[in-house]
């Protein structure tokens, strides 16, 4: 359910599921315009590490410059170690 929480970048369309019936007036065929993010999408996992990203940059996480699914934070006596795959992290 990871991929569900990202937001979209510009204006997705699908078509009407089937089964789904939606009584219009004309003959042009229906499409759905998507407001979130949807299994199945190119950009999901995109958008969901970046919204990851901003939350962690927020919480004083920095990013490794070599690998940009690892995220640290540190102090004198502690550190803190994120690695982001696919939608898990460890």
């Amino acid at each position: 359910t990871a991929f569900l929480h990202g937001h979209l970048d510009g204006e997705f369309y699908m078509k009407i599921p089937l089964g789904l019936h939606i009584s219009a007036s004309s003959s042009t065929p229906l499409a759905c315009r998507l407001k979130k993010s949807l299994y199945g999408i190119k950009q999901a996992s995109r958008q969901w590490f970046s919204c990851l990203s901003k939350a962690l940059l927020s919480k004083g996480f920095s990013s490794s410059k070599n690998d940009y699914s690892l995220f640290t934070k540190g102090s004198s006596n502690s550190l803190i170690i994120i690695v982001v795959y696919v939608d898990d992290m460890l």
